[in-house]
């Protein structure tokens, strides 16, 4: 038998609700400590969203928010006897002993509004259900959508607009610990490490949360295999979390035996052959190895930026945090004959920025360069090579180029040797590092300084 809610009670804390009031009053200061947490649409009762708002109103022009302005302010605003006089205000006084954990209080009242809100919205939805000309997959995504804001309400309301000392400190104590790790560990990383040391130099101690990292080459120049490689790398280290990589050109079959050849050393070519003799107990101990990776492959056909975001959040939801999400290939989200092909690719990085600080974690997006880069003596790319090239570079807080000689003069001295150009840094600067790269396994590698 189904269990009725039409008589059900919405979730309230009226004592804590109360309790705000009442320290503000008693200790205008304390105001300080609630106004970035609390809206004034937070508190259950009308009245007491009057209050707060004077409070609030009070609070924006310098004024002490004492009982007398408070009740001053209601009445000029023909809200006292609304509110119940000063007899109510007098009443919020005289049951506050102090404001001391008002700032907690605070958050035992957003709990109950997102409740509210939650329950609003299951309504909502429920009428929705019943609206068979909407589409299905439309008011999945309004749902999803919908609970996602609100959980990002509430996180945002512990962070909300804080005073630069606040930062300053935070910003100290993170310097702390991480000094603290790194005489504990060797080669500490501060950010996510890519697993190459020369790149985590460039990039100022790896990848770090909320970060847009582009990585543009032309077709075959490696940049997937480096995709791949920085996604596997990240993925089998477990203090950076699991690894999600949409996969628009390859299907994850394919992946999985670029993986299986980065690992073994076998090549793709005699995977993908099944040329294995002699070979079934090293690649028998590399499935193992990519198969402990937390690493998760979404190979759907050209979905929006806006179904990636929805993919990822939901992701975030039923598994935890991510490490590094990848996204492969930019131009293949849009149609290039499209004539406002730029402002799409704007849009869409602009999308996967969003993306990445919403989710907190690193988001790589592989780019297309221009074919105009092989009319050129030197080869290597630049940001004007990117296509569409506006957006991402405002977009983008990292853009690194691939480059290899020997793809263009198979007889180069630096054959066997990838560039890996570091285009953008927002956080970090410009400059070159140099890898290994066997094309035949798709593997990366670092280059071992000489002491």
């Amino acid at each position: 038998m189904g269990v009725s809610f039409v008589d059900k009670i919405m979730p309230t804390n009226i004592d804590a609700e109360e309790a705000i009031l009442g320290g503000i009053l008693i200790d205008p200061i304390a105001i300080n400590r609630v106004a970035n947490i609390l809206r004034p649409e937070a508190l259950a009762i009308t009245v007491h969203q009057h209050i707060y708002r004077a409070a609030l109103a009070l609070h924006s022009k310098e004024q002490p928010t004492d009982l007398m302005n408070v009740t001053t302010f209601l009445d000029d605003h023909n809200l006292l006897e609304v509110v119940g006089g000063q007899t109510k205000l007098v009443m919020l006084v005289d049951r506050t002993v102090s404001a001391v954990n008002i700032d907690q209080y605070a958050l035992l009242v957003v709990d109950k509004f997102v409740r509210r809100e939650l329950i609003k919205i299951g309504n909502d939805l429920v009428q929705l259900g019943y609206e068979t000309s909407t589409e299905l997959d439309a008011i999945l995504n309004e749902a999803e959508q919908k609970i996602f804001v609100l959980n990002k309400y509430k996180e945002e309301r512990q962070k909300a607009i804080r005073p630069l000392s606040e930062y300053c400190h935070e910003l100290w104590r993170y310097l702390d610990e991480i000094e603290e790790q790194r005489l504990e560990t060797a080669n500490y990383c501060p950010g996510i490490s890519t697993g190459f040391y020369d790149l985590d130099d460039l990039l100022g101690g790896g990848f770090y949360r909320g970060e847009l990292i582009v990585i543009g080459g032309r077709p075959g120049s490696g940049k997937t295999a480096l995709a791949c490689a920085l996604g596997y790398n990240i993925a089998s280290l477990p203090r950076n979390g699991r690894v999600l990589m949409f996969s628009m050109e390859m299907p994850g079959r394919d992946l999985a035996a670029r993986l299986m050849a980065l690992e073994s050393g076998v090549s793709v070519k005699d995977i993908r052959q099944v040329n294995l003799a002699g070979k079934y107990e090293v690649l028998a101990s590399a499935l193992g190895k990519v198969s402990d990776a937390d690493f998760w492959i979404d190979e759907s056909l050209e979905p929006s930026p806006l179904e990636i975001r929805s993919r990822v959040r939901e992701f975030v939801c039923e598994r935890g945090p991510l490490g590094l999400v990848i996204v492969d290939y930019l131009q293949l989200m849009v149609n290039s004959a499209d004539e406002n092909f730029v402002n799409k690719i704007s849009e869409i990085t602009r999308q996967m920025k969003i993306l990445a600080r919403e989710v907190d974690t690193p988001v790589v997006l592989l780019s297309q360069l221009n074919r105009g880069v092989e009319t050129r003596t030197n080869k290597r790319p630049s940001l004007s090579d990117l296509r569409g090239s506006g957006g991402i570079e405002q977009d983008a807080d990292v853009v690194l180029g691939v480059y290899r000689d020997d793809y263009y003069n198979p007889d180069s001295p630096d054959r066997g040797i990838a560039e890996i150009i570091g285009l953008k840094g927002r956080n970090s600067g410009t400059g070159t590092v140099k890898l290994l790269f066997d094309a035949e396994c798709c593997r990366f590698r670092n280059i071992y300084k000489l002491p």
